[in-house]
């Protein structure tokens, strides 16, 4: 689209990560929980409680870094452990 007037910008994908837990009486929500200071997102879905993180720029052939998940699903399993449930 912009190649025409002389512009050769590079692409670079976005990638994010995300897990789904099961839903038991304890880790039960209704409604989407977003932490700002952590960078993480709980949301109630079908296949259930899914966490999803902040997305990385990088590269086609870069590896997958779950470093993010990991931090952030320690913190989302503290996150729904120490919350009442409705």
């Amino acid at each position: 689209m912009i190649r025409p007037l002389g512009y050769n910008l590079p692409l670079f994908p976005m990638r994010g990560y995300h897990q789904h837990f099961k839903v038991t009486e304890k880790n039960t929500i209704n409604h989407s929980m977003f932490d700002m200071d952590k960078g993480f997102v709980m949301g109630p879905m079908q296949q259930g409680i899914r966490i999803t993180t902040g997305a990385e720029m990088t590269t086609m052939n870069a590896p997958k870094n779950f470093g993010q998940l990991k931090t952030v699903l320690k913190l989302a399993k503290k996150n729904l452990a120490t919350r009442r449930c409705s």
